[in-house]
């Protein structure tokens, strides 16, 4: 059954999800009742038009990509093409982990299916860079099934009226949250 609009998930909201429960809800709940504030980019940050996909697929790839079949939305920072295969970029800037995060793997992977479902060619992975790593993810049947659980377990999260427990023990996912000071459960409260 497809999707509405409304219904959508977008591949940031996702990586929310996974960084955070509690603080994906807070921003579910401004975006629901109208109160959410977007923050302006950081400069030096990939903006919409900066870097494009010249591959074969460049028409249907260089804007916002949407699959009404699985309802989810996105755009990567950029797209490149490997041995004739759309490949997603995500360019985050920043310290390189020793393998990228979760949230990062699962945004890249929302990329590679609104790729997979623009095109009909499945990118064999997705990339995540950092400033000094870049990360191959693999998109493959168990990374597809993987992100349909998480894609189910968001839409049902969206159902509840109550606010998720903090996900994670990470102080500083705490200390750079912008719900720090409503969260009762915030890692950092003085």
């Amino acid at each position: 059954m497809p999707y509405q609009r409304e219904e959508m998930i977008t591949a940031s909201e996702v990586a929310r999800y996974v960084y955070c429960q509690r603080a994906w809800w807070y921003d579910h709940e401004l975006i629901r009742t109208g109160k959410f504030r977007r923050h302006a980019h950081r400069r030096g940050r990939l903006g919409k038009g900066q870097v494009t996909y010249q591959g074969q697929y460049a028409e249907r790839l260089n804007r916002q990509l949407v699959s009404y079949d699985y309802g989810v939305t996105g755009r990567p920072d950029y797209v490149i093409d490997r041995d004739s295969l759309p490949v997603p970029v995500l360019r985050k800037i920043g310290h390189a982990p020793d393998a990228p995060y979760d949230s990062h793997v699962a945004q890249i992977l929302v990329h590679c299916l609104l790729i997979e479902t623009t095109v009909r060619v499945p990118p064999p992975f997705g990339i995540v860079r950092y400033n000094e790593r870049t990360f191959e993810v693999d998109y493959d049947p168990p990374a597809f099934d993987a992100l349909m659980h998480l894609l189910e377990e968001i839409r049902s999260e969206k159902k509840h009226t109550t606010t998720p427990h903090r996900s994670h023990e990470i102080r500083r996912r705490c200390f750079g949250c912008s719900h720090q000071g409503t969260c009762d459960e915030s890692l950092v409260q003085g």
